[in-house]
């Protein structure tokens, strides 16, 4: 959880496409297929099917200190 975190202050640490590609690809590489698998639905801010409509009703900022608090 840790190292997600760190990943995650990295990524919204810079405003370069190709460095937060780069970041996350190194995350998800790292990481046992399961952990990589919860990892990509957070980052894909897709967490329900694309036909669902279901929504979190949860701001980025609440999600942030979520895993801040969680990690």
């Amino acid at each position: 959880m840790q190292q997600f975190a760190k990943t995650c202050e990295q990524i919204s640490g810079t405003t370069k496409k190709l460095e937060k590609k780069s970041l996350l690809a190194a995350y998800l590489k790292a990481v046992p297929m399961e952990q990589a698998i919860v990892a990509a639905v957070f980052f894909s801010g897709r967490p329900f099917p694309m036909w669902e409509e279901t929504t979190l009703q949860v701001g980025g900022a609440s999600l942030w200190r979520i895993v801040q608090e969680l990690s």
